[in-house]
């Protein structure tokens, strides 16, 4: 079947995997990831952009407004020995007003999936 005949969401993720494979960047950007892609199969996709990200040595940042998407990648890479995911949250400092990163591992992810805690900024 054609590419363009399975939706935008295919058309970008199979860019993305295209662009890892091709141009063999250091870094890949990709914002908003989640768009175009079902909830239903988020998990995948993060298990082969992680698997794309490794063999070719691509370090991703992907921004998200969805808890979904932010779920699925903590439970892809919970099941790898090394754990490659990281989750930053950006904030306003109240006191001072200073934008401030606040950096979850794999245990701060698993305490705030636990018990639902909204991380989004």
């Amino acid at each position: 079947m054609p590419l363009h005949l399975l939706g935008e969401g295919s058309i970008r993720f199979a860019s993305i995997l295209m662009v890892m494979r091709g141009d063999k960047p250091e870094y890949l950007f990709i914002d908003e990831i989640e768009n175009g892609i079902h909830c239903s199969v988020q998990q995948d996709v993060w298990n082969d952009i992680g698997e794309a990200a490794r063999e070719h040595d691509v370090q991703v940042f992907a921004t998200t407004h969805s808890w979904e998407m932010i779920e699925a990648a903590h439970e892809t890479f919970k099941d790898d020995d090394s754990y490659e995911f990281r989750f930053h949250r950006l904030g306003r400092n109240l006191q001072t007003g200073d934008i401030e990163a606040v950096t979850y591992n794999e245990f701060g992810m698993d305490a705030v999936t636990s018990i639902s805690y909204e991380v989004r900024g």
